[in-house]
């Protein structure tokens, strides 16, 4: 089988490439523009990438897979409802992260938490920093 992780939907995904995407893969994990707001996107930001990732997976559920976005520097109780909501209540399959903290920032512990007591992968963006767009 092969499964593309996810993709950021920036904005709407034509029909051609979903598509595309599905004659590569058996399956692929959306994730809405998480780069919509900003770098640190607020807990309003963040419920509108979520909506964006449900619409799109809701396409074509055999296939496309939602991941929910988390920014933990938004505070916590607003994390874990939003955790919640969209993987208990709408199914989605894991929970990403992307440049908002790095891995081992305090923030991050009870949110990891919560995320094995919802037994979902949690999958922290990382890359080799090579240029200043971020500290």
């Amino acid at each position: 089988m092969i499964f593309d992780f996810h993709t950021h939907n920036e904005g709407p995904v034509s029909a051609q490439i979903a598509d595309t995407l599905m004659r590569q893969a058996d399956g692929f994990m959306t994730l809405g523009d998480v780069f919509a707001f900003g770098k640190n996107p607020d807990t309003d930001s963040v419920r509108k990438i979520n909506d964006m990732s449900y619409q799109y997976a809701g396409a074509d559920p055999g296939k496309r897979y939602a991941a929910c976005y988390i920014n933990p520097g938004n505070d916590l109780e607003s994390c874990i409802e939003e955790m919640r909501l969209r993987i208990v209540k709408q199914g989605f399959r894991a929970v990403k992260f992307e440049v908002d903290l790095i891995c081992n920032d305090p923030a991050m512990t009870p949110i990891m938490q919560e995320i094995a007591r919802l037994k979902v992968p949690a999958v922290h963006h990382c890359w080799r920093k090579t240029t200043k767009r971020y500290p």
